[in-house]
């Protein structure tokens, strides 16, 4: 449950970020101070590539928590004798 809370709760982080990244590119363009504008891509690149480094840990780990409630009933003694 943890994991699946804060996996949803990355999702809008990640968009906001890919907003600001694409309106700082535009800004550049549009003659905004290319060196203020690059920093702050920079950073928000920086941000999003470690939200998603996040984003996969997190499938990872539920794919290992799906994987192992599926094999608990192969080694967990049954309930029903």
């Amino acid at each position: 449950m943890e994991i699946e809370t804060e996996s949803a709760a990355l999702r809008p982080s990640v968009e906001r970020m890919t907003d600001c990244a694409a309106f700082a590119l535009e800004a550049m363009e549009n003659g905004e101070s290319p060196e203020r504008m690059s920093a702050r891509i920079d950073a928000l690149a920086r941000n999003l590539a470690l939200s998603r480094g996040r984003q996969v840990l997190l499938e990872q780990q539920m794919s290992f928590v799906d994987r192992t409630r599926a094999g608990l009933p192969c080694i967990l003694p049954s309930h029903r004798a």
